[in-house]
């Protein structure tokens, strides 16, 4: 892995980071700090916390989704046989 693949690594992850803190501080003030808040801050902050829960989900399925390099190669013998048998040869 190069130098610009682990940033953009670290940058992923401190973006989903970001993301899943802001949206769990918002659900927080909502539940905690509901009766206090204006109407208008409480339809403010009803739809950023939607934005931001769509944001995690997407990312979160973004990087379940993601192709990732195949595993290594198994040279060992003790490897299971193939599950689909070749027919055995007919006698002539």
């Amino acid at each position: 892995m190069n130098d610009t693949d682990l940033l953009l690594a670290k940058a992923q992850v401190g973006l989903a980071f970001l993301m899943a803190l802001g949206f769990l501080a918002t659900l927080f003030v909502l539940i905690a700090v509901h009766n206090e808040l204006a109407p208008v801050e409480n339809s403010l902050l009803s739809g950023l916390t939607g934005v931001l829960g769509t944001i995690v989900t997407q990312q979160s399925g973004y990087f379940f989704a993601r192709q990732r390099p195949h595993a290594l190669a198994d040279d060992t013998d003790d490897s299971p046989a193939p599950l689909v048998q070749p027919s055995p040869e007919k006698p002539k």
